[in-house]
Order: C-alpha cells, then structure tokens, then sequence
C-alpha cells in the first residue's frame, strides 16, 4: 500500500493490519485445491484500495501535519517523549511514522487450544495448524471449513467473530459473497450478516488473515489473541497487505449500527447469546455510517 497512507494510518496506536493471502487448501471431497497467493478478488478489492489510499492521503498529508503542530499534541508529546523528539518539525514526526509502519513485524495471534479460547479470539482446533501438509496460514473461514468442529463447538464464538469480519469484507472492501449458509443454527434460519457463508474453502480463500502492526514494539502484541503468535515475513506479505487506521471488527460493529442491532436482535431473549455476543451494546448507541467511511 502507499506509504504515506501507512503513515497516517499509524497515527493511531492500535493499528489492525490485512493480511489478504491466500495459498494451498485442501477441500473435504476432491483433489486438493491450490489457489494463487492472492485470488482474482483479492487483487481487484487491493487495487481498488490503493487508488482510494492514494488519494486520501494526498488529501489529508496537510490536516495531519496541521494535528501534529497543534499546541495540544506539542504539550503532550512534551511530556512523554525526550526534547529531541518532541522539538521535531511536524514533517519529521510524520517521516518517522512512515520509517516505523514500513519496518514494524506484522503479527497473527490465535489460542493454542480448541479449548482455551482468548477473550479475543475465536478458538483454533491447533490439529489443524500442526498437520504437516498444511503449508499455509488459513484465515477463519477457511478454518470453519476445514473442521466440523469449529462450526459446531464453538458455536458462540464462530458467529462472534466471523459477522464484524463478514461486514467488513464484504461492505468495506467488496469482496465477494459467498453461496453458502451458516451450518449452525440461528433464529430466522438465515445467514445474519452480509455476504452469508462460504460454501466451500475454495470460496473461503478470498478472505482475509487478521493481524497486528506491532508500532510499540511490543514484546507480545497479540497477546489479547491468543498464547501462539505469527511473525510474518514483510517482504513476502506487504504487496498483499491493507492497512487499518484501528481495528477492523471494532469500526464495523461501532460505526455500522444497523448491523449491529440487526445481528444482536435476533438474540435478544437469549442470555447466553447476549453475552457471548459483547459488542451488542454497542448498539445501543445508535451510530449508523458506512463502512469504509467515519461514522
């Protein structure tokens, strides 16, 4: 992606990064299913992106310089940063912003365990992630996919998880929907996000891998995720990379409110649900943008 857009982005300290990859998957019936690094929809949604990103970060290079220089911003970063950093030109803040985005580790977490969830993350049967003829990272559809067992015993968690994702692949970045339907039950009986279920993991495979930009260089930054973390090789995965300003799942249930309050309500005499389900509150709060756009 532009580096400058990288740079803006990084403005905020809990960046969520994309990872759209894709690689060799083995369906449950069939040869095994080999797809480009990235799939035709993933270039189209990345090209799309990037002339997007460009053209926002032209717009907004000069308000960015103008926040740096703000007597607010200059007294805080007085107080926190060495006098040599803090007396630097609101053009050199923003070059080390960009100097830190292009070299910080981009980093997966997940649970080691099917049976230890994080508060974070959905549950990863790790039989899956130890096979030896795995030769990639699968994203979380693929992984529901892959194993009956993360459709079903996990119930809670797979619906958690996958509907902000579903929100924002689909609404933010277009990827393209899927021809399945969820294969758990739901009240309706019907797939309640946009873009429904992949039918198979070959249509899975046009998702996305979750991770972070570790900015603060933090010695565990996905520890919210999960107890196992991936150190992702730059060079190989930046071409395929998009950044977001913060995390992903968190704008779309925040700032897509008829989302969440058409997902949540059809849990609403649920206890169970309601609380597995923690972004319900949000809501309440009757924000309503779209995706892709400040609420």
């Amino acid at each position: 992606m532009h580096r400058a857009t990288l740079a803006l982005s990084a403005l905020t300290a809990t960046a969520a990064l994309t990872v759209t990859a894709a690689a060799a998957s083995e369906p449950a019936h069939g040869p095994p299913y080999t797809p480009p690094f990235t799939t035709d929809a993933q270039q189209s949604s990345l090209a799309a992106i990037r002339r997007s990103a460009r053209m926002r970060s032209n717009a907004e290079t000069a308000n960015i310089l103008a926040r740096l220089d703000e007597p607010e911003f200059r007294r805080v970063l007085s107080d926190i940063a060495p006098a040599e950093v803090s007396a630097r030109s609101a053009e050199e803040l923003l070059g080390n912003l960009r100097d830190g985005a292009a070299v910080a580790e981009l980093i997966h977490g997940f649970p080691a365990s099917l049976f230890q969830p994080t508060a974070y993350s959905p549950s990863i049967d790790m039989h899956i992630l130890s096979d030896p003829a795995l030769d990639f990272l699968p994203n979380m559809w693929q992984l529901a996919t892959m194993d009956p067992v993360n459709q079903t015993s996990n119930y809670y968690a797979l619906l958690m998880y996958l509907a902000p994702c579903a929100v924002t692949e689909v609404e933010g970045w277009h990827l393209p929907s899927f021809s399945g339907e969820v294969p758990v039950g739901v009240p309706g009986e019907v797939t309640p996000w946009p873009g429904r279920y992949p039918a198979s993991v070959e249509e899975a495979s046009d998702r996305t891998v979750y991770t972070v930009l570790n900015l603060n260089r933090m010695d565990a930054p996905t520890e919210l995720y999960g107890d196992v973390a991936v150190v992702l090789n730059r060079s190989i995965v930046d071409e395929s990379a998009v950044l977001s300003p913060i995390d992903s799942g968190d704008y779309s249930i925040s700032c897509h409110g008829t989302f969440s309050s058409e997902f949540c309500s059809l849990w609403s005499n649920n206890e169970t649900a309601c609380k597995e389900f923690w972004y319900c509150a949000y809501s309440a709060t009757g924000l309503d943008g779209e995706v892709g756009h400040e609420a």
